[in-house]
């Protein structure tokens, strides 16, 4: 793609919509290097919207002719054809015409035209919210507007914390989200302990205060309940339903020997 010649065909004066989205599309495959560019009639065509390259190899044609496009060496053979724009047509008998470039200038960037001139008496003063600077405005009156929500950099309010350790601190928004889940917990007391355990396992704080309070208090037992099984006590029982089951198969046929259970391990 080469910027030189995209900027040259959208200066290009005097051609039709199709004959400029053909010029474009050339350009697009212009090598910025100063190769040329040589697509093929069939991609014009599919790339600029025309239905057949019949059609595309007509246009371009008349792009070689109005002179925006030459064509030094046509095709022969497999060889495709290289376009090179020519950046001269102001120079050559065209019926098209380049453009005059925008210069931008201070003048052209004014919101109006009046801005440096003499301010009118009595002129309004204008005080920008959220700016410490005054201008006066010659011939209209700025209306301030304010934006709805909070302001940018405005600090954040702050949370009301419910607890407040050493190493821990829960808002009051967690203590009642906790308190909903695991109500039967004594909140207070389990936050000690949570502080008490970070200050001892400095190298396994977690990084997700809320993951790290649900899944603590999660272990905590209600009154009244059993304490739960190791695993070697749970893989024991399960052992041991496994072996009276197949003993009770043997039990059941005839002339079997009775068998005793072998102790469990707790």
């Amino acid at each position: 793609m080469s910027f030189r010649a995209t900027k040259f065909v959208r200066q290009l004066r005097g051609l039709s919509a199709v004959e400029k989205a053909v010029a474009f599309v050339v350009a697009d495959h212009d090598n910025h290097k100063g190769g040329g560019a040589h697509p093929s009639m069939a991609t014009i065509a599919e790339e600029s919207g025309i239905e057949n390259r019949e059609t595309a190899s007509r246009i371009m044609a008349r792009l070689v002719a109005y002179k925006v496009i030459q064509a030094p060496q046509p095709s022969r053979g497999r060889k495709p054809t290289v376009y090179f724009f020519n950046f001269e047509i102001a120079n050559c008998d065209s019926p098209v015409t380049v453009a005059d470039p925008r210069t931008v200038t201070r003048e052209s960037q004014l919101p109006f035209p009046n801005r440096d001139s003499e301010p009118v008496e009595n002129a309004p003063t204008v005080t920008l919210e959220g700016s410490n600077r005054d201008s006066p405005v010659t011939g209209r009156v700025l209306k301030g507007t304010t934006r709805k929500g909070k302001a940018r950099g405005a600090p954040a309010e702050p949370s009301l914390s419910c607890f407040t350790g050493q190493h821990l601190s829960v808002t009051q928004r967690q203590d009642a989200l906790l308190g909903e889940a695991f109500p039967w917990v004594d909140r207070q007391s389990e936050y000690r302990k949570i502080d008490s355990w970070l200050e001892a396992n400095p190298e396994r704080r977690p990084k997700k205060a809320s993951r790290f309070l649900h899944n603590w208090f999660q272990r905590c037992r209600k009154e009244g309940a059993s304490e739960p099984k190791s695993f070697h006590e749970r893989r024991s029982e399960k052992t041991a339903q496994a072996i009276t089951k197949v003993l009770g198969r043997f039990e059941e046929a005839p002339g079997s020997v009775q068998r005793t259970l072998p102790p469990t391990h707790k």
